[in-house]
């Protein structure tokens, strides 16, 4: 047989050097994996292996006799189909990257990294793909892309293991023949062909780098330096073995590129092979070699612990296929059923919001820790599960899924199945399981339609598992059974089987399913005779068996055979006897027995199977209500098909209706789609594509070949979900009943849905259908395409009749009678039909009415809108707009009277109107896709009460200005108006969210609301079309939106129509307040709005010339106050401190250190904080300390010298970070952030090592990646550094032939071991042992026990030779006998992947220590590798890596779980989580940012009025008016050119009394004068100077409900918080969440998007807050009307802005 490489040597004779187990071991491991990689071809190839081996031990008879006479010799048939299938093919062939996986051990496979060797596995595999006999230029058969056969691969692995056995034989030759000379070669009669044929094959791998056909001397220098280091071919004897070789290559200039041949290399290897090792062959034949795999495939040891380990259940989402992204929509659908719990929950919600980043999957996390179990968050109760069940859906069309008593067995059946996996579950007062999970649910789902890769079964033998626990089941879900039991056993029996009563109860539960089903199926408008509903279970009795059952439907349902008998009825105990018959034992029914029992059939007349019509709608239940996807394409279309054969019979299908009756509701589809989606199923179903579905593979956008649904290329450009008028049924679109729609979406994702109604059809030629095939069917209902699109309106007693917004874009028919949308609206609001009615405007509410325009009227409820139109000669429907009126309850009249003409409610003049009867305004917001930024600021400015009023009272229609250019011609302002009164509406189902007892009454705890929640979808999509900047879906800035917001605002409502222009007024030597009042004149003539009367403030910023100490002050308006965070020099430093005491878990600390300091800076700080609570400890204690009695500075050095800051990877230490490090070396670039520092606190230096280094004295010295780089003396020598890292194996696959892996996991440790040099083993393990012992679980503590510290070291761990190398195969590294502490030591590399001491190529893991009496080979500054044994790895479940039955989805990565993996640490109280001084200390206060920002300014340049040139001048900026609401702005966000970073200082600002006093300017007389020559008062408030103004005693806190409001923006100076943006997490990403104080009853909550909580005061006060909103005290019990004239009218002249200014002594609106 031919190969690449059977030139070099037979593929025979290498299956016999390699002996037959190894080849027999490669060959099935080798078929294995192709049978794994290829599911299409399952076929089982065992038969396969033994015709294979033998085909390759095959010896030919011209290979074996060399005679030229010798012919061919017959093969035996079954050697000769297995070289013909497998050897003469591509069917055993690798490609590179498999070849490498499937052959190289794990801790040396080729990586991109340093020392990674990819160049060098290039050439190997090139290797073995072979020469060609072509010419050199393209000397190589071998491709890229090119396969590797298996003979190759075996010829490669058995030259090389000859060669080197070869070499440890004369290695032992020598070793017994002390005479002979070094240079002497030992006679061997196949030596010189056994070198040459490794001479052979490496040449061709070092041609392999130039693929010539000939070898270069820099070639080979490139090979020594990948393999044996950097200038290792300059070394003396690499460089005299390379001129013996070279020899004719050498020249006086130096070395040429001219090469040798294969020949010249062959015969000039064999001449310096001496038998010692070779510098050129060696390596490769090492390397080689441990790519040999053993015999077994895994020690016999180790497969018990792995099977052990398979047992562990693994993630729903990975036993089912399905990635985390897949079960988005699941999330959803659960969580529309869940009634929030009302418990209070003790954590940070604004922790937890953090991890709701939107541009990450983080917020997605299904992973549910076994504690958090008691009281989950979100659940379905039982109550909801059942409602969904078994009620009617009009929207979906559909009546229900099961009665009401079977959805409680199922509740019960999902809960208990679950329940038995999990612990902690939250039950109710007797005793049931009150609710289920996102776990339950997605189990129980996923059961029912996708399939389990991890088992081999039919579909429905889970499902069928899940119903014999069902039945099992003595009562529904917590209610007591009513049904008595006969005589067949008890319904408490507990022997795992179903009983006489259970198997009663699934039949009546089975025939009830079908009255439900043909019930339910029925069509809506069909009245059925009693006669034709005759139900299978005609009498329900106690005791249950005697039950009467009707003879004639129950034979139809196959739950009895046919009978000739008479009668017409039976007991259900007769057919409970024909059920148990065959049964094994008597009245019971084990599960095959009910497995057989669903698939026997007494007639062919009967259903397939007796539970197939239950098995269908658990399905339903799983793939329509739940969303989740079935794995089969055939179960899909199955599905499908289900649905719309209950859509016909609900709503049936006529000549005259071919869409079904009026009222029928139908979904949209784009027709490319949907016929891609049906062809592609019916291809799949039924072939072994059936259940490649893709929903596995993470981040990937196909789900079986096909995209998500599109349908926005059926709509219109207007925004709304009107439809292209140009579409075509078949051609651009298809219609599915809503149950189908609503599946598709949930399996593929997409949108939007698009529903369309069946009305009367009309049509200008004739009543031929549009959907029709020919013109000539005729048809009286058809589907309405384009329906209208209205906005809404409503009006009732507490609006006194007047108009506000309700619906827009609300969908309307335009042919039904308008009595179908007063049912749907009155439905929607849950009023009575009699009480209410539609009208139709004239006008847009708020719009100027024009002369002679027609009334509004009242719309007939018979007859449709259109007809109505017509009749009166309006026939444009673009500006349509309707108002529902609601009748009032309590005086039955009509607000518009009874034909609208006289109302029943007068118009109050403007300050006396009464506010319309508003919600709570708890109402969340959907996130749309990085929305986050727009929901926060819109919750806080629709809880600023008088500004809420301004739009909900309507005041703002009195404003609109459509004509500023600057403006959005009023639609802003629009849409802005109906979002905050869809905020604050009544909700006919909200329960009330205030009034009650509050529930947080200590920080750090946070209780769920139960809210209804809005999506701001039109909203957004105005937003987007007013500024490009908002468009898609990327995160934005907060306040970079609240600015447009009321930017934008201001210009839509501005009474000013026409702005002029005005120059700025210079000083003049006047007063500043005279100068500011005509500043903020000149603003109100130009903008004039409630955003200027209620947010906008003014500055006053003055220059002074440092030459003549001339001012110059500028009174400018401000929207909002942006306060710089005060540059601080001192850095808070967050550090882990791993101390060397027992007893507790990491510790995390937060100290503060100059900006200018070290890491022995940070040490001191650190070491500061342990001393000083050892010394208040011991006070406590009344304990002697020593620390009080020495000097205290000495013993922080101390201690400090005792901690090492490392530089710590994913679970292994790098090296110890010398204490002279920068901490401005350290910070992050871009963020100016510190790491988190790994601090550990080491073994103090014992007296007989005083001599010892530290650890700075011996880092200090160098740097790099040694723990020890400097040399010592000889007495610091008795002190060594050691780096421990935890090591635990692992199965990576049975499919390669190294199967075995080992990961890095937990916390790495750092000690200081002294004494070093007398250090034995056995105490090495001690000293390891006990550091261990508070970085494991608690499982584990039983393995490092004292007992086992005392016992004897030499003997324990006998399994273990002298040999120290150990390679991933050796059953030593987690198997064979359990050690001492239940692990090894070795000597490893930093990453614990390699051993330090052996060459790469031997692969060997670390050189191991051994536990014994003898001192060890362990140096100063070496890694150690704990090696944990599989018996620990058992005990501890994979040291928290392997997940549990809770874990429905490993959201995680492995290297994630590795790292998280037994690391938990706890806070210490400096790092905020204690007292709230403690969390104080150090922090920055807003006074300080609010002095930061009026601190003096220097100014290189300026042009001063009074010197006629520029000079240098101080800028000093300060307040002169202050707004009845100041948003304060904190600039985390900063942007420099080198740096762009988010500080995350904590700001604590008061929540109440912010006296802004501190930054008020004060009132100079003219501009000559100093400002800080002006005298102020005590409480640093200025007397006014304007005539008539009075000052106002700021000790009143609240002004009585008739003390008129000196609105000047000077008197009052306090404010109280009322509302805060949060912006959580990194800068570039992050979310945003709103802390908002209620108005009504005063409680702090949280709006997390649509999520709301109920916190405390205190925790609104943290290191995230972004945006402060203050409202100012004199204004928290005020009306609109004291702050804003509503008034008709369009703009405001310049006269009247005069007026105002000079008449602001009385009560002053805006001044």
């Amino acid at each position: 047989m031919k190969t690449h490489l059977s030139h070099i040597m037979p593929v025979w004779r290498a299956s016999e050097i390699l002996t037959r187990p190894i080849v027999h071991r490669i060959v099935r491991t080798l078929l294995s994996l192709r049978r794994n990689s290829n599911p299409n071809h399952p076929e089982d190839l065992t038969g396969e292996l033994e015709n294979l081996v033998d085909a390759l031990f095959f010896k030919p008879l011209h290979e074996i006799v060399s005679s030229p006479l010798a012919g061919e010799s017959p093969v035996p048939p079954g050697i000769e189909g297995a070289m013909n299938k497998w050897l003469k093919t591509r069917q055993l062939a690798l490609d590179k990257a498999t070849l490498i996986q499937f052959l190289v051990p794990t801790n040396v496979q080729p990586h991109s990294g340093s020392s990674g060797h990819m160049g060098l596995f290039d050439c190997f595999v090139y290797t073995l793909q072979g020469h060609s006999p072509s010419s050199s230029s393209s000397y190589y058969g071998g491709a890229t892309g090119q396969l590797v056969l298996l003979p190759d691969v075996l010829i490669y692995l058995a030259v090389c293991k000859q060669y080197r056995d070869f070499q440890n034989e004369q290695v032992r030759i020598r070793a017994q023949a002390k005479d002979m000379k070094d240079g002497e070669r030992v006679a061997s009669g196949d030596h010189d062909k056994i070198i040459v044929t490794m001479s052979l094959l490496a040449y061709r791998m070092y041609d392999s780098y130039q693929k010539k056909g000939n070898v270069a001397r820099d070639t080979v220098h490139r090979y020594m330096t990948d393999v044996h280091g950097e200038n290792s071919y300059k070394e003396p004897k690499a460089q005299a073995l390379l001129d013996q070789i070279f020899d004719d290559t050498i020249h006086a200039a130096g070395w040429l590129q001219k090469s040798i041949s294969e020949s010249t290399f062959c015969a000039r290897i064999l001449s310096t092979h001496i038998g010692r090792p070779h510098l050129l062959l060696d390596w490769m034949a090492n390397l080689a070699c441990a790519m040999i795999p053993p015999t077994e495939d895994i020690p016999l040891s180790i497969s018990a612990f792995l099977e052990t380990m398979e047992q562990k259940p693994r993630s729903l989402c990975d036993i089912y296929s399905l990635a985390d992204n897949r079960i988005f929509e699941i999330k959803r659908r659960f969580h529309s059923m869940v009634q929030s719990k009302s418990e209070v929950i003790h954590g940070d919600p604004m922790g937890s919001a953090a991890d709701c980043n939107e541009n990450g999957p983080s917020s997605m996390s299904l992973e549910q820790p076994p504690e958090s179990l008691n009281q989950p968050k979100q659940g379905i109760s039982m109550k909801a599960f059942c409602r969904a069940l078994s009620s009617e859906n009009e929207e979906l069309g559909h009546g229900g899924y099961m009665q009401e008593s079977l959805a409680k067995l199922v509740f019960a059946g999902v809960a208990s199945t679950s329940s038995s996996e999990q612990s902690g579950y939250d039950v109710d007062t007797e005793g049931k399981i009150s609710y289920l999970t996102l776990f339950d649910v997605l189990k129980f789902g996923c059961t029912a339609v996708r399939k389990n890769k991890s088992m081999d079964e039919s579909m429905d033998l889970p499902l069928l598992r899940f119903l014999y626990r069902v039945f099992q089941h003595d009562e529904s879900s917590g209610n007591s059974s009513p049904w008595v039991v006969s005589d067949g056993g008890s319904p408490t029996d507990s022997k795992g089987v179903m009983t006489r009563f259970h198997v009663a109860r699934m039949l009546v539960e089975l025939m009830d399913l079908s009255d439900f089903r043909l019930e339910r199926d029925s069509p809506r408008d069909i009245d059925s005779s009693p006669e034709d509903n005759i139900k299978i279970v005609r009498s329900l009795k106690d005791p249950l068996e005697e039950s009467i059952i009707d003879v004639e439907e129950c034979v139809l349902q196959g739950l009895m055979p046919p009978t000739e008998s008479e009668t017409s009825t039976v007991t259900l105990r007769e057919i409970v006897d024909i059920v148990l018959n065959d049964t094994t034992v008597p009245n019971e029914m084990n599960f095959d027995e009910f497995c057989k029992w669903n698939e026997t059939r007494f007639s062919e007349k009967g259903p397939p199977s007796r539970l197939g019509q239950l098995m269908l709608e658990l399905r339903i239940v799983a793939g329509v209500l739940f969303g989740i996807p079935p794995t089969l394409a055939s179960m899909e279309i199955a599905l499908i098909s289900e649905l719309e054969r209950r859509h016909r019979s609900r709503y049936p299908q006529t000549e005259v209706s071919r869409r079904g009756p009026r009222g029928t509701v139908w979904n949209i589809i784009d027709s490319a789609w949907f016929g891609d989606w049906t062809n592609l199923i019916k291809q799949a179903s039924g072939t072994p594509a059936d259940g490649n579905d893709g929903r596995g593979v993470k981040d990937s956008a196909l789900v079986r070949g096909l995209r998500r649904i599109s349908n926005t290329g059926l709509l219109s450009e207007n925004g709304s979900l009107a439809l292209r008028s140009d579409i075509r049924w078949k051609h651009d679109y298809d219609i599915l009943p809503p149950m189908s729609w609503s599946a598709l979406q949930a399996w593929y994702d997409g949108g939007p849905p698009i529903h369309r109604t069946v009305v009367k059809y009309i049509s200008s030629s004739g009543t031929a259908s549009p959907h029709a095939k020919t013109p000539r069917i005729m048809t009286e209902n058809e589907i309405e395409l384009h329906p209208l699109f209205i906005s809404i309106y409503m009006c009732d007693a507490a609006s006194r009749g007047e108009a506000r917004p309700f619906q827009q874009n609300y969908q309307v028919s335009r042919v039904s009678p308008v009595g179908v949308l007063l049912v749907q609206l009155c439905r929607e609001l849950e009023i009575d039909l009699s009480s209410a009615r539609i009208w139709m405007l004239s006008i847009e509410p708020g719009a100027v009415e024009e002369k002679g325009g027609s009334p509004d009227w009242i719309l007939d409820l018979d007859s449709s809108i259109s007809d109505q139109r017509k009749k009166r000669g309006t026939t444009d429907s673009s500006k349509m707009s309707l108002l529902l009126e609601v009748k009032d309850d309590k005086t039955g009249l009509w607000p518009r009277g009874i034909d609208g003409k006289e109302w029943a409610f007068k118009k109050r003049p403007e300050e006396d109107r009464v506010v319309p009867e508003i919600g709570d305004g708890v109402v969340g917001l959907y996130n749309m896709g990085n929305t986050c930024y727009l929901n926060s600021p819109i919750q806080c400015i629709s809880h600023t009460p008088i500004f809420r009023e301004y739009f909900t009272s309507r005041a703002y229609l009195k404003d609109i200005n459509t004509t500023n250019p600057l403006g959005y011609e009023g639609h802003l302002a629009q849409v802005t108006a109906i979002l905050i009164n869809s905020l604050w509406k009544r909700f006919g189902n909200q329960l009330s969210t205030t009034g009650h007892m509050k529930r947080i009454t200590t920080p750090g705890s946070y209780a769920p609301v139960n809210s209804p929640a809005l999506t701001p979808k039109t909203f957004r999509d105005s937003l987007a079309k007013f500024n490009d900047h908002f468009q898609g879906n990327e995160q934005h800035d907060a306040q970079e939106f609240l600015t447009f917001l009321l930017g934008g605002l201001s210009e839509d409502l501005n009474r000013i129509v026409e702005k002029p222009y005005i120059e700025a007024p210079d000083s003049d030597g006047r007063p500043d307040s005279e100068l500011a009042d005509i500043w903020w004149a000149n603003h109100l003539k130009r903008e004039m709005s409630i955003i200027v009367a209620f947010f906008t403030g003014q500055f006053k910023s003055l220059l002074t010339c440092r030459s003549c100490l001339y001012e110059s002050a500028r009174f400018e308006p401000y929207l909002y106050l942006q306060l710089p965070l005060p540059e601080d020099d001192h850095l808070a430093v967050s550090l882990i401190l791993y101390a060397r005491r027992g007893g507790g878990e990491p510790m995390k600390y937060c100290v503060r250190v100059h900006v200018d300091g070290t890491l022995g800076d940070v040490l001191i700080a650190l070491a500061k904080v342990l001393v000083d609570e050892e010394i208040e400890e011991a006070a406590i204690s009344n304990e002697k300390s020593e620390k009080a009695v020495v000097d205290i500075e000495q013993v922080y050095q101390d201690r400090a010298g005792d901690l090492a800051v490392v530089d710590m990877k994913d679970c292994y230490i790098s090296k110890i970070a010398p204490k002279s490090w920068a901490l401005r070396d350290l910070q992050n670039k871009d963020s100016g952030d510190l790491p988190l520092l790994h601090i550990f606190e080491l073994d103090p230096i014992s007296s007989s090592g005083a001599g010892g280094a530290t650890e700075d004295q011996v880092l200090d010295k160098g740097s790099g990646n040694e723990l020890n780089d400097g040399e010592t003396n000889h007495a610091q020598k008795n002190v060594a550094f050691l780096a421990v890292s935890q090591r635990r194996s692992e199965l990576i696959t049975h499919d390669h032939l190294h199967p075995l892996g080992h990961r890095l996991i937990g916390v790495p440790l750092l000690i200081r071991v002294n004494n070093f040099s007398s250090c034995t083993g056995g105490a090495l393990y001690d000293i390891i042992a006990r550091k261990l012992r508070d970085f494991v679980p608690k499982s584990a503590l039983r393995f490092l026990s004292e007992s086992a510290m005392k016992s004897e070291t030499q003997h324990v761990d006998e399994s273990v030779t002298a040999e120290t190398r150990t390679y991933t195969d050796t059953e030593e590294v987690s198997g064979g006998p359990v050690p001492r502490y239940g692990f090894r030591l070795r000597i490893t590399t930093r990453d614990g992947k390699r051993c330090p001491s052996c060459p790469w190529y031997e692969c060997c893991i670390g050189c191991l220590i051994h536990d014994n009496d003898k001192t060890t080979d362990v140096m100063d500054g070496d890694s150690i590798a704990v090696d944990w044994h599989f018996a620990v790895d058992v005990a501890t479940s994979g040291f928290g890596m392997r997940p549990y039955a809770g874990d429905p989805v490993v959201s995680q990565t492995q290297p994630a779980r590795a790292r998280q993996a037994m690391f938990n640490f706890k806070s210490h109280r400096s790092c905020g989580t204690g007292e709230r001084k403690g969390m104080h200390a150090g922090s920055v206060t807003l006074e300080d940012c609010l002095d930061a920002f009026a601190k003096e300014e220097k100014i290189p340049e300026a042009y001063c009025s009074r010197c006629k040139d520029f000079r240098v001048q101080t800028k000093r900026m300060s307040l002169w008016r202050l707004p009845p609401v100041v948003i304060i702005h904190l600039k985390r966000f900063q942007f420099t050119q080198h740096m762009r970073r988010k500080l995350r200082d904590l700001v604590v600002f008061p929540i109440e009394g912010l006296d802004l006093s501190r930054i008020m300017a004060e009132e100079s007389i003219g501009s000559t004068k100093s400002e800080k020559d002006t005298p102020v008062n005590s409480n640093g408030a200025l007397k006014s100077e304007s005539a008539g103004e009075k000052q106002v005693d700021e000790d009143v806190d609240e002004p009585s409900e008739t003390q008129s409001i000196k609105d000047d923006g000077r008197s009052e100076k306090l404010y109280d918080l009322y509302g805060v943006v949060h912006h959580q997490g990194a800068l570039s990403g992050g979310h945003y969440v709103a802390s908002l104080k209620s108005e009504i009853d005063g409680q702090w909550r949280l709006y997390n998007d649509a999520q709301i909580y109920e916190i405390h005061a205190r925790d609104v006060v943290d290191s995230s807050a972004y945006i402060l909103f203050y409202m100012r005290r004199d204004v928290r019990n005020a009306k609109l009307s004291d702050f804003w004239d509503v008034r008709d009218g369009a703009g405001v002249s310049e006269e009247e802005i005069d007026k105002m200014m000079k008449d602001k002594a009385g009560r002053c609106v805006i001044s």
